[in-house]
């Protein structure tokens, strides 16, 4: 399925090259070319509503096999040899440390997992403290440039080019730049916890803070494969320009939604979860970093299939979730 869905795509997006968003990074502020991207970001959200069969797949290959989502993500890791280098050399700790990061209300209240389970995309501001949202923005502000790695495809269906920090040497990472590696462990336990209560399910996560720089962006996709379920994007961006781009873009229904400080969003990842980010402008500042903690929550299939069909999701809900596992 996931084969036919992506050439489906590509066959939609070679019919319709103007409802194509390219990432160029050379538009200028309130530039014709930016009015351009608008328009072509509007038409290509209609595009997806009205081809709902034509998903993007994951780059990371849509494998819903156990062992080669193993494979894949100990690849991701290998790559990120600029962090292991990078901690390699003891550098001096950047930022503070950070005991626990505590979350608002959002985690408690049971209107958050009922949207999930109605397929919605849910923002939440004010995720979690003030103080720990700002610790972490400051620690991953403060991380040099040798500590991401770059990560760029131009393969058919999916474009990006984004920094990210995967790491699997807690211990390390802990020690170098405390806050972030606590922001991690939150979502790896007391996050993981939430998931499996809220759906039933055993799971695990996959999680890396992420950078886009000017002229960084992705092209619309829907994050299905690699047993994703929910995904998560902490928006942590200090100062920042609306002009400069770097919008997180829902498709359908169209929303746009600047960078921001301290906001969490969350959707279940289904074959309508289209997204993507805008270019970031050419001339924006480097000190103005647009950062977030992102990732998924991910279970087997079949534990998936059992949870969905348990859960009282809405008729339609189900038909989007179970779109990768039928």
């Amino acid at each position: 399925m996931a084969d036919a869905a992506e050439l489906a795509f590509q066959r939609l997006v070679a019919a319709n090259p103007q409802a194509v968003v390219v990432g160029n990074g050379t538009s200028e502020h309130g530039s014709s070319e930016q009015q351009d991207a608008d328009a072509a970001e509007l038409a290509f959200q209609r595009l997806v509503a009205a081809n709902p069969d034509a998903v993007v797949v994951s780059v990371l290959g849509a494998s819903s096999d156990p062992a080669a989502v193993e494979e894949t993500l100990a690849r991701r890791v290998v790559n990120d040899a600029a962090v292991s280098t990078w901690l390699e050399s003891k550098p001096e700790m950047v930022g503070a440390p950070l005991p626990a990061l505590t979350p608002s209300g959002w985690l408690s209240n049971s209107s958050t997992v009922q949207a999930l389970r109605a397929g919605q995309l849910l923002r939440l501001e004010q995720a979690f403290d003030d103080a720990c949202a700002r610790s972490v923005h400051t620690a991953l502000g403060g991380l040099p440039e040798e500590a991401w790695s770059h990560h760029a495809s131009r393969q058919p269906g999916f474009q990006y080019a984004h920094s990210n920090i995967y790491c699997s040497d807690a211990s390390r990472l802990a020690s170098a730049c405390p806050a972030y590696a606590t922001a991690c462990r939150w979502f790896e336990r007391e996050g993981l916890t939430w998931f499996e209560a809220a759906f039933g399910c055993r799971g695990r996560v996959v999680v890396s803070a992420s950078w886009y720089r000017e002229g960084d962006y992705s092209t619309p996709h829907c994050d299905l494969g690699d047993l994703r379920r929910v995904a998560f994007v902490w928006h942590l961006t200090g100062e920042w320009d609306e002009r400069s781009g770097g919008d997180l873009v829902w498709c359908s229904p169209h929303r746009r939604f600047a960078p921001s400080f301290n906001t969490l969003f969350l959707f279940p990842v289904h074959g309508a979860s289209h997204h993507f980010v805008q270019p970031v402008a050419a001339g924006t500042p480097r000190a103005h970093r647009r950062l977030a903690i992102n990732g998924w929550f991910c279970c087997e299939d079949e534990a998936w299939e059992a949870a969905v069909g348990s859960a009282g999701l809405s008729e339609a809900a189900v038909q989007m979730l179970h779109t990768w596992t039928q």
